[in-house]
């Protein structure tokens, strides 16, 4: 469910500082004050117009403050309404750098958009560590000047660590936010239902329902006029499974929020997905449809027929991308389930191709296009687009159904991995000069260098001095982006396409010796797609948490070093769950590429492919995989493809290097391991590869020992077509 979290953006605005107004900018004034009424009745695209006109007036006239004052609410209503999460990010920076420029460095409005910047990085997962800097960096500017607008920091630090399920963390945050409310406000006051809401949110989450309904029904008693305070309480009863209780306070929910915007709203559209979710666990299909085609009308300009459930939309037909990609996701996955008709199967795939082309739409044309749209949402939905897909091929013999399953196995598969590799390579076809290049990579260090540094610094006045260095690097950061977002629109437009690559495409770079598995993990159904030279085949297996269960038994024997007969009792059931049902198309291969993010720390080549009744002595004696597979891993199909571009198909890849620091001696690396942290078979392991190059002529350097430095590696790197290190690891964030 999406669940209401309680922050407040107030429309109390910090820009009344007195200026010698000219005539000409009267008309600037009136503008701001018909968009600051505007905003406050919700009506946020009226608004950001009329700011935006003041803002140029003002700006043309001289009144620089005032002018970054408005592209500073122009970009919370940006923000809000979460239409152009770019625009924003751009508007924050220039107001800030205009106030750095003509303020006093600890001025309130430098704070405040500090604040402003936080909230923004609140709304992106992966930037929740910007957002800490940012918001940390407005409580120290604003503490003792703006106590309220510190008290609502606080609460959107308490969300960020609820986000991340750091519950101790949030929860002392949103009683800081609390306590500071007590100091300013009246003991009823309504705004108190924010911390109290939140606070139920954390126990919510942790399935601690007594608690969390405590404080939600506090919350609700100060904030009866809030829709978020009835749809929460149906949230709790949804998870609770008490379907009742849930629709009562969400049909609640939807009359308040009807009341009080009047008009279109996301939040109207998101309440009206709750009852139809509701309506669907109910199995009462039709009934959700219904109610997800009244929520589209909430959240689409002029929209034709919310009572048709076969009424269709365009993907870009709404400016609400987050609501409106939720909404089309469970229509479709309502018509998925509603009769299994051909007619409702291609319309569940029309709504989930609209949610797909959207993500792609603002991946492609929005620099932070990925933050109101989550892929790591999708990765669970996409399991389902595949069984609609499997479905329909099953009714109509067409082949296009499994390329279109594939397609979007790939995209489940999307990972940090492949957006880093996106950007490398957007880097080259923009030509970023070098100068620019570097300074991305420097600053990257800095700020991973500090936030490590934030994280375990236990001494206060030392960690504060940390906290500062990671703000200038965050700001520096910031402030290079807007740059490049300027001066190399290009590069950010090629650092976020992805589009998957199709079966036609890997068959291309298969050999006949080889064939790539590409896994699939599904709540109800996984499946395997197998791709060699000339077949492409689709192959169900069992659902995800069967899978998850063979494959922890298994790590778990491997790291217990348990006795031969349970390893080979663990070993065998993945062979059984993984390989068994598409064993007769390994035949006659002798190469496996494994395609899946989640089977990259499972040495697969010790699965056994046969029972073994009575296992006794060493483990030497079993049929692994190995013996019979070269085995490769990659995180999806698309990224082995990109590491077969441009290799050559007459003359393989020879050059050879190995490391081998621990090998003996006294090694420069450091180790936190006993016996000087030696690894003496490493030794071995290089020269053996070492030597089989030697033989067949092919050119070889191995560096042991106190020569294996990190240096030697970075100096020698780019000259080798085979790395290889044996050495210690270790692991961080």
């Amino acid at each position: 469910m999406k669940t209401f979290i309680f922050t407040l953006f107030t429309a109390t605005l910090f820009l009344h500082t007195s200026f010698a107004q000219k005539v000409d900018t009267l008309e600037a004034h009136q503008l701001w004050e018909e968009g600051s009424r505007l905003w406050n009745k919700s009506r946020y695209y009226s608004a950001a117009k009329k700011i935006e006109k003041a803002g140029k007036i003002f700006k043309k006239e001289g009144f620089d403050i005032r002018y970054a004052d408005c592209l500073s609410l122009e970009g919370l209503i940006h923000y809000f309404v979460k239409s152009s999460s770019n625009k924003a990010a751009s508007l924050y920076n220039k107001a800030l750098q205009i106030y750095q420029a003509n303020l006093n460095p600890k001025h309130i409005k430098i704070g405040l958009t500090y604040k402003r910047f936080g909230s923004y990085y609140m709304g992106i997962k992966s930037y929740y560590s910007k957002a800490k800097v940012f918001l940390r960096k407005a409580i120290s500017l604003l503490k003792g000047k703006r106590d309220l607008s510190v008290a609502w920091t606080w609460n959107g630090l308490g969300i960020i660590y609820l986000n991340e399920k750091n519950y101790e963390q949030a929860i002392q945050c949103f009683k800081k936010c609390e306590e500071l409310l007590r100091k300013i406000l009246k003991p009823n006051d309504e705004r108190f239902g924010t911390p109290y809401g939140n606070m139920g949110q954390v126990y919510l989450e942790q399935k601690k329902y007594d608690s969390s309904l405590q404080y939600l029904k506090k919350s609700l008693l100060l904030q009866k006029e809030i829709e978020g305070s009835y749809a929460n309480i149906g949230d709790l009863y949804y998870q609770q499974k008490n379907y009742g209780e849930a629709l009562k306070y969400y049909k609640q929910a939807l009359k308040v929020a009807k009341k009080r915007y009047n008009s279109q709203h996301p939040n109207i559209g998101g309440i009206y997905r709750d009852i139809g979710n509701t309506y669907l666990q109910n199995k009462m299909y039709k009934s959700a449809l219904e109610h997800y085609q009244k929520g589209l009308f909430y959240l689409i300009d002029n929209f034709q027929d919310s009572s048709n459930i076969y009424h269709q939309t365009k993907f870009n037909a709404s400016n609400y991308h987050y609501q409106y990609t939720l909404l089309l996701s469970s229509k479709a996955h309502a018509f998925a389930k509603l009769s299994g008709k051909l007619s409702d199967l291609q319309a569940s795939l029309y709504n989930y191709q609209n949610c797909d082309s959207l993500l792609n739409h603002l991946l492609k044309y929005y620099r932070y296009g990925q933050v109101y749209i989550s892929t790591q949402y999708f990765s669970k939905v996409y399991p389902r687009i595949i069984n609609v897909c499997q479905q329909l091929q099953a009714k109509t013999k067409n082949s296009y159904y499994q390329q279109l399953a594939f397609y979007f196995a790939e995209k489940s598969h999307s990972n940090f991995l492949a957006g880093s590799l996106h950007a490398r390579k957007a880097k080259l076809q923009a030509n970023l000069p070098d100068s620019i290049t570097d300074q991305e990579l420097y600053l990257q260090q800095q700020l991973s260098y500090f936030q490590r540094k934030v994280i375990t610094e236990k001494e206060a006045i030392q960690k504060q001095v940390y906290q500062d260095s990671l703000f200038v690097y965050t700001r520096k950061r910031e402030v290079l982006n807007e740059m490049l977002a300027q001066e190399f629109p290009k590069y950010y437009q090629l650092r976020f396409q992805n589009t998957p690559v199709t079966v036609t495409q890997i068959q291309q770079k298969l050999n006949e010796q080889t064939v790539l598995l590409n896994y699939d993990f599904g709540e109800e159904q996984s499946r395997v797609f197998v791709v060699s030279k000339d077949t492409f085949q689709i192959v169900p297996l069992a659902k995800q948490s069967q899978i998850t269960k063979v494959l922890n038994g298994y790590y778990e024997a491997i790291q217990n070093e348990v006795q031969p007969q349970n390893f080979a009792v663990k070993s065998y059931a993945v062979y059984q769950t993984l390989f068994q049902p598409i064993k007769a198309f390994l035949r006659g291969k002798q190469k496996l590429v494994i395609a899946n993010p989640t089977l990259l720390s499972l040495p697969l080549g010790a699965v056994i492919d046969r029972k073994v009744a009575n296992a006794r002595g060493s483990f030497s004696q079993f049929s692994y995989l190995i013996k019979q597979y070269a085995i490769s891993y990659h995180y999806s199909a698309s990224l082995w493809w990109q590491g077969q571009e441009g290799k050559s198909a007459t003359k393989a890849n020879q050059r050879f290097m190995g490391m081998a620091p621990f090998s003996g001696g006294k090694s420069k690396a450091v180790t936190t391991r006993g016996d000087q942290g030696l690894l003496p078979e490493s030794k071995k392991e290089i020269n053996a590869i070492f030597n089989f190059f030697k033989q067949k002529n092919l050119y070889a350097e191995a560096y042991l020992s106190k020569a294996a430095t990190k240096q030697q590696f970075l100096n020698r790197l780019k000259d080798f077509d085979i790395l290889h290190i044996a050495s210690h690891s270790t692991a961080n964030l």
